[in-house]
């Protein structure tokens, strides 16, 4: 079941241990995605985002954790469904720190809610309430 956000989007959550590298994911990975993981780690998910927006969102989430830890981040990109097929997500985190530095990162993987939209009016996606 995907988590339902605040704004009425669905979203798979995932907590990353820096420590660790393990990122463990919601059940809306795979209801929104397709994936039956639910352990992985970072490299795992830069695989999947599109190769023209790697780059960028990799630096991005590098400049969150060492420049301004404890401070919002988000970015949208092409996230690979395990069908092969690309999708437009927004993913927001939020990195945890302590005395000795960042440790842990919060975050969700949501479908822009245009593409939502069309899918529940076209049969597809998930429905409100899964």
């Amino acid at each position: 079941m995907a988590s339902e956000t605040r704004h009425g989007e669905f979203a798979a959550a995932w907590d990353w241990d820096l420590a660790t590298g393990r990122m463990t994911w919601a059940s809306g990975l795979g209801a929104l995605f397709g994936y039956r993981e639910r352990v992985t780690d970072a490299r795992w998910r830069e695989e999947r985002i599109h190769p023209e927006d790697r780059e960028r969102v990799k630096l991005s989430l590098e400049r969150a954790t060492i420049v301004s830890p404890g401070s919002p981040w988000s970015e949208r990109y092409r996230f690979r469904r395990a069908d092969g097929s690309y999708v437009t997500v927004a993913e927001r985190a939020y990195v945890i720190q302590d005395a000795a530095g960042p440790f842990r990162v919060l975050g969700e993987l949501s479908l822009e809610a245009a593409p939502l939209r069309i899918a529940r009016a076209t049969g597809g996606g998930p429905k409100a309430g899964e």
